[in-house]
């Protein structure tokens, strides 16, 4: 791989994948390039071609999911995350399957794959924002500001909970009620 220049690390994955076109490696390399080159809907086609030749791992199912999310795929994404999840429980996957079904309505869902993230790292800041604004729309606003101001109170907090929260970085130590935030139909789009 040619470090920092994608250009030139695709062009050697695409003459690697013109001499041995079934090779596992070079696909999943060159979907990750893809990736990082913000060409989503192609790398998930190289993620794909990857998985279908070669060892299928968690991280390039992971990979794969979330390459079709981006894509604007979500229904092939969470089959995709289920798949990773099904061969390793990671909480990166789990955060991002939670994620794609917040998305799609499964507030309910959603907080259960939160839960599971929490389980594993209670001071995940990003998860407890996440969890939060499924709770928020589950209508448990209480429970949603729990999670906002906990994920605030652990340092830099997460960048979304301190613009709801008017742009302040730790709202807890200034006295900022979170609680206008979580006002049902008046939410704060992302």
């Amino acid at each position: 791989r040619a470090r920092g220049d994608l250009a030139a690390a695709r062009s050697a994955l695409d003459r690697a994948l013109a001499l041995a076109p079934g090779d596992a490696t070079s696909r999943a390399l060159r979907g990750y390039v893809l990736r990082k080159a913000g060409e989503h809907e192609q790398a998930a086609e190289d993620y794909a071609a990857a998985l279908s030749v070669g060892p299928a791992t968690a991280r390039l199912h992971a990979a794969h999911a979330y390459c079709l999310a981006k894509a604007g795929r979500p229904g092939p994404a969470l089959d995709a995350y289920d798949a990773a999840l099904a061969l390793e429980d990671t909480p990166h996957a789990r955060h991002n399957r939670g994620v794609l079904l917040g998305r799609a309505g499964d507030h309910a869902g959603a907080v259960r794959d939160f839960d599971a993230v929490l389980a594993a790292r209670p001071d995940d800041a990003a998860a407890l924002f996440s969890r939060g604004t499924s709770l928020d729309a589950l209508g448990r606003f209480d429970d949603a500001v729990a999670d906002y101001t906990h994920a605030l109170s652990l340092g830099g907090g997460d960048r979304r909970a301190q613009a709801a929260a008017g742009g302040q970085s730790n709202p807890v130590a200034t006295g900022v009620r979170l609680a206008p935030i979580c006002t049902g139909g008046e939410r704060r789009r992302r």
